[in-house]
């Protein structure tokens, strides 16, 4: 769409997968034509029964504001196709993070494009062309309870990463914060690991029956010390 919505041109490839869960922009001055997209849904409607995931196939990565698309690698350091698939990293087989894209931030600060996948962050620094895992939990493609979420300051020096209260790694659930988003780097904000008990009085972010309890993230435009 260029003329506001009068009219609607489908621009993602005929033969590959074609649901999108987001969609993000390079902020930075003189990069704004730049685009990220990634897909899958887990929880949802139809896709919360048994074996009715929606799966995406990759990430993908537009230079032209949208106009075309270009699927990035899926090499990624530690993750190795599932044996359950006939083929490596196969269509229509959950045995990627990519999988599952839940939300992608391109940090605002110096470019990094940083994606909430499937039990795993991770992260790129020179445009998708190679990636690294950042935030590690548990097996990153046999469950349906993993998804993350990811914001940032609009400086880029702060950012948020949450992690569904229904995720197994009990340790991990709740919501973190990094100044670098490097490995290591993250501080915990809320969660706990006892079930059912939260760092945040009332709140059930860390669930006691696994139910999802997925968590959103949103940074206040007015305050970067406010996040939702």
């Amino acid at each position: 769409m260029t003329n506001g919505g009068g009219t609607w041109t489908r621009v993602s490839p005929q033969d590959d997968v074609h649901n999108v869960t987001t969609i993000a922009q390079d902020p930075r001055s003189g990069q704004e034509n730049i685009w990220y997209a990634g897909g899958g849904e887990a929880i949802g409607a139809s896709a919360e029964e048994l074996g009715a995931l929606y799966l995406g196939f990759g990430v993908w990565k537009s230079v032209d504001n949208g106009a075309t698309w270009t699927k990035l690698p899926q090499t990624i350091p530690g993750i190795s196709p599932s044996p359950d698939c006939a083929t490596s990293f196969a269509l229509e087989c959950f045995d990627h993070p990519f999988d599952m894209v839940h939300k992608i931030i391109v940090n605002p600060a110096n470019g990094d494009v940083l994606v909430a996948s499937h039990r795993r962050l991770i992260r790129s620094q020179d445009g998708g062309n190679t990636w690294a895992i950042v935030f590690n939990t548990t097996n990153a493609t046999t469950a349906d309870l993993g998804q993350m979420d990811i914001a940032a300051t609009p400086t880029g020096d702060r950012i948020y990463l949450a992690l569904n209260g229904g995720n197994p790694d009990g340790a991990l659930r709740g919501v973190w914060w990094s100044a670098t988003g490097n490995t290591n780097s993250w501080t915990r904000l809320s969660g706990g690991t006892i079930l059912g008990t939260d760092s945040v009085a009332g709140w059930r972010g860390n669930d006691y029956n696994d139910n999802s309890r997925r968590i959103i993230l949103a940074v206040a435009p007015s305050s970067p010390n406010i996040v939702y």
